[in-house]
């Protein structure tokens, strides 16, 4: 799988995960350590995230990152 595909494979997930959690950007960034601002722009498709952030995002979201090469 390219790279990009990737990337737009785990934003869309993380822009579900993030609706579909019942939280402000505010509650979430908070666990995250994040700005809202980030969450905002990233959760409209303005921006990109570091794998730092969307680390972050995942455990303030109890989301796992996983590679799908186990399969």
């Amino acid at each position: 799988m390219a790279k990009r595909k990737i990337e737009q494979t785990i934003s869309a997930e993380l822009r579900s995960a993030i609706a579909d959690s019942g939280l402000t950007y505010y509650a979430i960034g908070k666990r995250a350590k994040v700005s809202t601002a980030v969450i905002s722009r990233f959760a409209i498709g303005e921006r990109s995230l570091t794998l730092p952030v969307v680390d972050r995002l995942c455990q303030a979201l109890n989301l796992s990152l996983t590679t799908g090469r186990g399969r």
